[in-house]
């Protein structure tokens, strides 16, 4: 009885073993080769590198840790690019804001400021300037016209 077990491997061939072991490569191959073309489909469309792609051809651990390293690196640039575009649109504002006439830039000017754009008015350069503005136009600063 126990000589007829399917569990019992010593007298059977390995054959489909191997068939299954041939298979399973070659459905493994097909898989490797859809998800490139998936991958090349959708290069095009982000200028971002494939990084699951360059991880799944690494062949070492120490390349996929350069790999990771180099995906940290592109990581940080493009969080300092999305900044210095920020930064780079909020100092046109300041310049805007900084380029108006004397007589335009009364307290009712600062006050409409401060309520539409907030991070512009606190700005270390708009508030020097208001103190200036104050200043050079004393009891002026508080007209509509702004003594003009």
């Amino acid at each position: 009885m126990e000589d007829d077990s399917i569990f019992n491997q010593e007298h059977h061939s390995n054959e489909a073993t191997a068939f299954l072991a041939k298979k399973h490569n070659s459905v493994m191959e097909q898989v490797k080769g859809m998800r490139n073309a998936f991958h090349d489909l959708h290069k095009e469309a982000t200028a971002e590198p494939d990084w699951s792609r360059m991880l799944m051809q690494a062949q070492s651990q120490q390349a996929k840790m350069q790999i990771r390293a180099a995906r940290e690196t592109y990581e940080e640039e493009a969080k300092y690019k999305a900044w210095e575009a920020i930064q780079k649109v909020q100092d046109g504002k300041v310049t805007q804001i900084l380029s108006k006439p004397l007589h335009e830039r009364n307290k009712q000017f600062y006050d409409e400021l401060r309520r539409s754009d907030v991070q512009s008015y606190y700005d270390t350069k708009v508030q020097a300037q208001r103190r200036r503005d104050i200043q050079t136009l004393g009891l002026a600063y508080h007209l509509k016209n702004g003594g003009k």
